[in-house]
C-alpha cells in the first residue's frame, strides 16, 4: 500500500477546464495545477475524461491526467509525468459542493 503524498481540490471552471489547489507533503504552501480536457470524456461529468495537465512544484510539471467515477468514487491517474523518472500518481476523489476532494499517492513502476 503506498502511503499519501497529499491532497488536493479540483475545481471545474467550464469549457473542458479544470483547475486545482494542492498540498505536496513536505510543504506548508499550496500550489495550483491546471488542466485541459483532451479526450469527448461524460457530457453529464466534467470531471471524468482524459486531460493534459501543468502544476508547479516547485518546477512546472506536465502529464496526462486520466479521471474515471466508479459510483461516487473518483479514481485519478497522473502519467507521462515530465521530469519523473517513469513515476505517476494515483489519487482517489469524491465531490463536495462542485468539487473533487481527495488525496493522491505517488506509484514508482
Amino acid at each position: 500500500m503506498c502511503s499519501v503524498f497529499g491532497c488536493f481540490i479540483l475545481r471545474n471552471e467550464g469549457n473542458g477546464c479544470l483547475t486545482s489547489v494542492y498540498h505536496e507533503h513536505r510543504e506548508v504552501r499550496p500550489y495550483t495545477e491546471s488542466c485541459i480536457i483532451t479526450s469527448d470524456g461524460t457530457p453529464d461529468d466534467p470531471f471524468v475524461g482524459i486531460f493534459s495537465t501543468v502544476w508547479l512544484e516547485p518546477e512546472n510539471r506536465i502529464a496526462n491526467l486520466t479521471i474515471t467515477r466508479d459510483n461516487l468514487i473518483y479514481n485519478l491517474v497522473w502519467n507521462n509525468i515530465s521530469r519523473s523518472n517513469n513515476s505517476e500518481y494515483m489519487g482517489s476523489a469524491f465531490l463536495s459542493e462542485g468539487r473533487l476532494i481527495g488525496t493522491y499517492w505517488l506509484v514508482n513502476r
